[in-house]
């Protein structure tokens, strides 16, 4: 991880170091402190303390819904090559790092005991947090018993313990927490106890964190984040490039979720946007003059969906009205998709000027290229109430940047 500190690494290039730190601290790690202590007990410079230890491998952590499985655990003991006889009891989790009250509420957890098999091995796959924690995290780790007596008939009767698993947040209501828990897991993921981060270690984390908003995976994606994505939200926020902001400390990514926050909640629950993103008719991460630039070849009843860089987590159209150019900026407002049973693809195809949407398309070296497609091409199926064509005006407020209406 320390090596990729100032590399900007793809999700998936990143998946696989956290995968290998994983496997060097949980898994490789335990197993050279048995073989250090057994050499140091063979050369007489010290007596083995260490008769066994616990490894764990863990598949998920994060936010997570209250009675959603917590991910599989697989729990492994290593035991010394001194040990002559053992006896190993059951391996049981226990919440770490939380509160009372949270342990208390939360039993059932500690209640689920596994026997090891003839392997060493134990799994616990569903684990659950009856109740939620939100806004704290709680972490597991698993702890087992064991006797015996060594090779030279010295005994031993101690406790063994995993190592503190990474951090989970448990929700009870997704729609109202998901954002604010998904930010704190970022920052504890990215920052650990750090005050401050490399630009390129934050990306990392971040654009792994925006797989989970998206609900997707780093080895089977549709669409990912980019750099240039990036840069746009860097210089939205920030008012910097990555060139220049170097580093960004732990009060910074704080605003930086604030604003990509409702983003990232509004494409991960709003219906159809998420798909749209996905196929690319959702450019998302544009500035107004970098959206103009695109439709001004375009023709006339283009439109560009995007986030605004005004306002965070709100969506924008760009449209292109008439056969002299001019390009319009319409803020969604939240009345025009209030009606539970209308969505943004319901709201945009009662306007006639929307004819054609602005697609990007990502290539393999990374640039982008723009299509268009007949709107209700792309609509078709998802409208569910009938197209009923609005004639507006465009009644502009002062100080605003967006039409308040759509013109026809």
């Amino acid at each position: 991880i320390e090596s990729s500190e100032n590399r900007f690494l793809s999700p998936q290039k990143f998946d696989e170091l956290l995968i290998l730190r994983d496997r060097l601290l949980n898994y490789i790690l335990p197993q050279l402190r048995i073989y250090e202590d057994d050499l140091q007990n063979i050369h007489g410079t010290r007596l083995n303390n260490t008769p066994g230890i616990l490894r764990l491998y863990q598949s998920r952590s994060g936010p997570i819904s209250k009675g959603e499985s917590c991910g599989d655990f697989t729990v492994q003991l290593l035991t010394s090559a001194r040990i002559g006889h053992i006896v190993v009891y059951e391996v049981r989790p226990e919440l770490s790092e939380t509160t009372p009250k949270i342990k208390a509420s939360n039993r059932t957890v500690e209640e689920n005991r596994q026997e090891l098999n003839q392997d060493g091995i134990a799994e616990f796959k569903n684990l659950k947090f009856e109740t939620g924690t939100f806004p704290n995290f709680v972490k597991i780790k698993f702890r087992t018993r064991i006797q015996g007596t060594y090779v030279d008939g010295r005994p031993f009767d101690k406790t063994v313990e995993s190592n503190i698993s990474k951090p989970y947040i448990s929700m009870t209501n997704t729609g109202s927490q998901w954002q604010d828990a998904a930010g704190l897991c970022l920052k504890e993921e990215a920052f650990r106890e750090e005050s401050s981060i490399s630009i390129a270690r934050f990306w990392n984390y971040f654009s792994r964190y925006f797989l989970i908003a998206t609900k997707q995976e780093p080895s089977n994606y549709k669409r990912l984040l980019t750099l240039n994505d990036f840069e746009f939200l860097l210089r939205v926020i920030f008012n910097q490039s990555r060139k220049q902001k170097q580093k960004i400390t732990n009060k910074e990514s704080t605003q930086f979720w604030e604003w990509i926050g409702p983003s990232l909640k509004k494409l991960r629950y709003q219906k159809h946007i998420l798909g749209l993103f996905e196929k690319g008719y959702f450019c998302a991460f544009l500035t107004g003059p970098e959206a103009e630039q695109i439709l001004v070849n375009e023709r006339t009843g283009s439109f560009i969906i995007r986030f605004s860089s005004r306002f965070a987590g709100e969506l924008v159209i760009s449209y292109l009205f008439d056969n002299k150019h001019q390009i319009r900026h319409y803020l969604i407002k939240a009345t025009d998709t209030a009606d539970k049973k209308k969505t943004i693809v319901d709201f945009l195809g009662q306007y006639s000027v929307l004819k054609y949407i602005v697609q990007v398309i990502t290539l393999d070296n990374g640039e982008v290229r723009y299509d268009t497609r007949k709107k209700n091409d792309v609509f078709g199926k998802l409208y569910k109430k009938p197209k009923q064509h609005q004639k507006d005006s465009t009644n502009t407020e002062t100080g605003n940047p967006y039409d308040t209406t759509l013109l026809l």
